[in-house]
């Protein structure tokens, strides 16, 4: 979102039935958490997204066994409201701020009915 990366880390291969495709799900063996990239995966993650001109977007990686993050795929804007009820980030809200911040909305506030 702009120049912030959210990450989420899915432990996939603690699982026979998520190692080849992790939407399987297998809740009670596979954790899921944010978690932080390095510096300079973050920086060219952000100049990636930059060249597509896109504000926001969500990129598939694989950190393999071999210490490298491995590129899947990106997705324009990408599915991601089901990360909430995983790791606890609501993107959509970060969404909304990060364009609030940058004044390209107005903030509006509403009353829960």
């Amino acid at each position: 979102i702009f120049d912030k990366v959210l990450a989420c880390k899915i432990h996939s291969q603690d699982s026979e039935l998520t190692r080849n495709d992790w939407r399987v799900h297998d809740d009670a063996k596979v954790k899921w958490e944010l978690d932080t990239l390095p510096k300079e995966l973050n920086e060219k993650l952000i100049k990636f997204r930059n060249k597509l001109h896109l504000t926001w977007c969500s990129i598939d990686m694989i950190y393999s066994t071999d210490g490298n993050y491995y590129f899947l795929e990106m997705n324009r804007p990408g599915a991601h409201y089901w990360l909430d009820s995983f790791v606890g980030v609501d993107i959509t809200r970060e969404i909304v701020n990060s364009l609030v911040e940058k004044k390209l909305v107005e903030k509006l506030e509403y009353e829960k009915v």
